[in-house]
């Protein structure tokens, strides 16, 4: 598939429960890097791979998503209710976070 802005081609299998791989690493991005990749095992590679994405999900997956989704897709967030999930909460809980009025009531007690 090819991005209609930039036109860089893009491979974003989706699996059966209906995630989207985001990235992969493969020995040539370390080589590039300057490492010799010879004696890594596929075993140590899909280690790697784990790792990364780990450290992907903590260190930037949820600052990066929500930019992305609004800038690329031009979708708003919706004010959903941070207790029940919501759509439209049309109100803030003590500490200025969506929450829906039956939700408000339930966490103000």
């Amino acid at each position: 598939m090819k991005c209609p802005e930039c036109k860089h081609e893009f491979n974003t299998p989706k699996n059966d429960d209906g995630y989207f791989q985001v990235t992969a690493v493969h020995r040539e991005d370390i080589n590039m890097l300057g490492y010799d990749t010879s004696n890594i095992s596929d075993a140590e590679m899909e280690h790697l791979a784990g790792k990364m994405a780990s450290a992907y999900i903590s260190n930037g997956f949820w600052i990066d998503l929500p930019i992305l989704v609004e800038d690329y897709l031009n979708i708003q967030p919706t004010d959903l209710c941070y207790v029940c999930g919501e759509i439209d909460a049309n109100c803030k809980d003590l500490d200025g976070d969506n929450c829906c009025p039956d939700c408000y009531e339930e966490e103000s007690k």
